[in-house]
């Protein structure tokens, strides 16, 4: 089915494959409806031998549950960073044009779907292996299956940016300074930071996102996007007549950095924007910004 390097040892893939073609199993099915409850109510993983599992699903859990389920929010983070919503707004590495067999496995328990002809099994698979299309649920459901099995290191963290894919910007905001709060200086808060921050935006709260993106550049100083995203939302405070603490730092200016800045800042609606493009164009906005919100300005005024 797949060229790609396996993910899961061949063992555990064949187990994947004998739950997805078993229309009795429900350790890895949600119903789309019951996946956001799910997510919120925080439930601790399952039991070893939950009542009613099958013997592959309980040599799973028994052996398995720890690699499948990091797996699993891999694969939920990912499903989530190519959802349209998202387009454009962030930086996303390109995942292999095909799923492993086990990874294609997981995205038809995912799916929910159920067959009890192998034939159909089959064909499911397959279109489950083709990484072309990502569904709305997809991450969401991933994740709630990940959770499932435990909760391995970060799973947590991209609990935000799925909100956000979906349009839950207050709840993401919300869930990102919850996480921001718990988690130790580094890399995991940082995301939690920037991924607050981008929640903001959406919503436009450019205070809220400019203090959220400084935050997450001083825990990751070598991540200049952040820079650029919180001297953006600090001119645009600056517009509005707010004031915001600017980070002082060198603005990136490489054409690579600059042509994806523009794309982000138009990749979805955001309330108040085309309001503030145009105040960005006049004159007297132009005479008065600071020094070092020279170049966001520069790059906010182009994106109009």
């Amino acid at each position: 089915m797949s060229g790609n390097a396996r993910v899961l040892a061949p063992e555990v893939e064949a187990l994947l494959l004998e739950i997805a073609a078993d229309p009795d199993s429900n350790l890895l099915r949600v119903p789309r409806a019951d996946v956001l409850p799910e997510l919120f109510a925080k439930r601790p993983p399952l039991p070893r031998r939950p009542r009613g599992s099958t013997a592959a699903e309980r040599e799973l859990l028994g052996a398995h549950r720890d690699e499948v389920s990091l797996v699993l929010a891999r694969m939920a983070a990912l499903a989530a960073l190519r959802l349209p919503s998202l387009a454009n707004a962030l930086i996303v590495p390109e995942p292999p044009e095909r799923a492993t067999v086990g990874e294609a496995a997981l995205r038809l328990l995912a799916s929910g779907e159920r067959y009890t002809d192998d034939g159909l099994v089959r064909e499911a698979l397959a279109r489950a292996a083709d990484r072309s299309r990502t569904e709305t649920w997809e991450p969401f459901s991933l994740l709630a299956l990940s959770l499932r099995l435990g909760e391995p290191k970060g799973a947590r963290q991209w609990w935000p940016i799925l909100l956000t894919s979906a349009g839950a910007h207050p709840m993401a905001l919300r869930e990102a300074k919850d996480l921001e709060m718990a988690l130790e200086p580094g890399f995991a808060r940082s995301m939690a930071s920037s991924n607050g921050g981008l929640a903001a935006w959406r919503i436009g709260r450019h205070g809220e996102a400019a203090e959220a993106y400084r935050r997450a550049y001083r825990d990751r100083p070598e991540e200049t996007l952040y820079l650029a995203y919180h001297q953006i939302n600090a001119y645009l405070c600056s517009l509005k007549g707010e004031s915001v603490e600017v980070e002082v730092g060198e603005f990136p200016s490489d054409p690579t950095t600059r042509a994806f800045l523009l794309s982000s800042l138009t990749a979805a609606p955001v309330p108040g924007l085309a309001e503030l493009q145009r105040r960005a164009q006049s004159a007297q906005s132009r005479r008065t910004v600071p020094r070092i919100l020279q170049p966001a300005a520069e790059v906010f005024r182009a994106s109009a």
